[in-house]
C-alpha cells in the first residue's frame, strides 16, 4: 500500500467522515478505523457509511487505520505538507499487532497500527434499488427540520425526518418531537414513506449537496460530488402528522412579528434571569398595537419586554388575553423563519396548537402551547406601551 497526498487533503476528508466513527470502547475495534481505498476514505458505524474522495499524487492498495491517531497527526501538520502512507515488512507479520503503516513527511516518520482492509465492514445493498434525482434545496430542508427531530428513545420512529406527501399531494419532509412540528416542501420524488435517521442528517449537512438518491425498502444511498453516503432507514410507520395541523377558524387570534426581534427578546430574557424558566407568555393590549413577552422564575424574578413592530388581531379571544409557549422551541421556530421579515402566530385558542410562519412559504411549523399565566401581562402592557415612555410615567408605574 502506498498513498501520497497532503496533510490538508487527508484532514478535510477525515473531518467529513468523522460523524460515522464509533468512538469509545467497542466490541468491534475496527469501527474506530477508517478505510483508505479506491482514492478515498470510508468510515462506518454499521448504521451508516460515509466515503469521501481526496486528491492524491499516488493511491495504491488498501488499508484500515485507527481514526484518532491519523486525524491528530495530519491536523498537527501544515496543510501543504506532503505526506506518504506506506506499509512495510513489519506489517507482514502474523500477529495482529504487527499490522502497521508508516506515515512519513520531511523530517518526520510515524508508525501507526493498522488492521486488514478485508476486515472492514460494508453496508451492502439489499433489495431492488430505485433511483431518483435529489432536489437542489435538499440540505436546506433537512437543516430546517433538524431541530424538530425527537431524541426520545421510546418513540424511536420520531428520531428522524419522514419523506412523505402532504394531504394535497405535495412532496414534503416532516419532523416532530411531539411538542413542535415542521412540514417542509421538498420535491424529493420518493414513492412511499421513509424515515431518515437523525444522525445521518448531521453527516449530510457536512457533505456536498446530493445529486442522486437510491433507495430500497431498508436502505438509502446518496451520491454527491466526491462523496457517497449509505444508511439504514428507521423501520417503522410515521404517525399521522396531518392530524396535528390545527384548523384555524375565520377571525382567529393572531400576532404578526419579526422573527429576528423575537429571538433577540428571548435571548435577553434567558441571559437576564438567573434561573430562567422556559415558559414565556405572549400578551397584547385590546388595540393590538402593543405586544409584550413576559417570564418569571421560581425565585420570583420577573422579566418583561415589548416586542417592537408586532401587532395583534382578535387577541382578546385568547384566555386571559395571553398564550404561553416553551421559549426554546419558539426561538428555534424563529430561527427557521429567520429570512422572513414577518411571520404570523395564529391559533384557535390558548390551549390549541399554534401555526407559526410567513403568509406564504415552503415551511409549515406548529407549536404546542404550555400552561402559563405568570400574572405579569396586564402590568407589563401598561408599563411598556409606547405612551409610557415618559420618565415621569415610568416612575409612577414602578411606584
Amino acid at each position: 500500500m502506498l498513498i501520497e497526498t497532503t496533510a490538508g487533503e487527508l484532514r478535510l476528508a477525515l473531518d467529513k467522515v468523522k460523524p460515522a466513527i464509533r468512538f469509545g470502547r467497542s466490541s468491534i475495534p475496527i469501527l474506530g478505523c477508517v478505510l483508505l481505498a479506491d482514492g478515498g476514505v470510508t468510515a462506518t458505524d454499521l448504521d451508516h457509511e460515509i466515503m469521501v474522495k481526496f486528491a492524491a499524487m499516488r493511491f495504491d492498495g488498501r488499508v484500515a487505520i485507527p481514526f484518532r491517531p491519523l486525524s491528530r497527526l495530519v491536523r498537527a501538520l501544515p496543510a501543504d505538507t506532503d505526506i506518504r502512507l506506506q506499509d512495510t515488512e513489519r506489517a507482514k507479520g502474523r500477529k495482529s499487532t504487527d499490522y502497521g503503516v508508516y506515515v512519513t513527511f520531511t523530517g518526520g516518520r510515524y508508525w501507526l497500527p493498522s488492521m486488514p482492509a478485508e476486515d472492514f465492514p460494508e453496508i451492502t445493498p439489499a433489495g431492488t434499488w430505485i433511483k431518483c434525482k435529489a432536489p437542489e434545496n435538499f440540505l436546506q430542508a433537512l437543516d430546517a427540520c433538524q431541530p424538530f427531530i425527537s431524541t426520545e428513545e421510546t418513540r424511536y420512529y420520531l428520531n428522524g425526518v419522514c419523506f412523505t406527501k402532504h394531504p394535497d399531494g405535495r412532496d414534503v419532509v416532516v419532523a416532530t418531537d411531539g411538542h413542535r412540528m415542521i412540514a417542509h416542501d421538498l420535491a424529493h420524488g420518493i414513492k412511499g414513506d421513509l424515515i431518515l435517521p437523525r444522525f445521518v442528517i448531521t453527516s449530510l449537512l457536512g457533505l456536498p449537496t446530493p445529486t442522486q438518491i437510491y433507495r430500497t425498502d431498508t436502505r438509502l444511498e446518496l451520491h454527491m460530488p466526491g462523496a457517497r453516503l449509505r444508511t439504514k432507514l428507521i423501520d417503522a410507520t410515521y404517525p399521522d402528522w396531518p392530524r396535528v395541523i390545527p384548523e384555524i377558524p375565520d377571525e382567529a387570534p393572531e400576532i404578526r412579528f419579526n422573527p429576528r426581534k423575537m429571538r433577540a427578546v428571548l435571548n435577553r430574557m434567558e441571559i437576564g434571569l438567573s434561573k430562567y424558566g422556559e415558559c414565556v407568555d405572549v400578551c397584547a393590549d385590546p388595540t393590538g398595537q402593543t405586544v409584550v413577552i413576559t417570564a418569571k422564575t421560581q425565585d420570583a424574578e420577573e422579566c418583561s419586554e415589548r416586542l417592537d413592530g408586532a401587532t395583534a388581531v382578535n387577541w382578546s379571544k385568547m384566555s386571559h388575553g395571553l398564550a404561553s409557549f416553551n421559549s426554546r422551541y419558539l426561538k428555534e421556530i424563529c430561527r427557521t423563519h429567520i429570512q422572513s421579515d414577518e411571520i404570523i402566530l395564529t391559533a384557535a385558542g390558548s390551549g390549541s396548537p399554534s401555526r407559526i410562519g410567513p403568509q406564504t412559504g415552503k415551511m409549515l411549523t406548529v407549536l404546542m402551547p404550555m400552561r402559563g399565566g405568570n400574572g405579569l401581562g396586564t402590568q407589563a402592557l401598561m408599563a411598556l406601551s409606547p405612551a409610557s415612555n415618559d420618565p415621569a410615567t415610568d416612575q409612577k408605574e414602578v411606584a
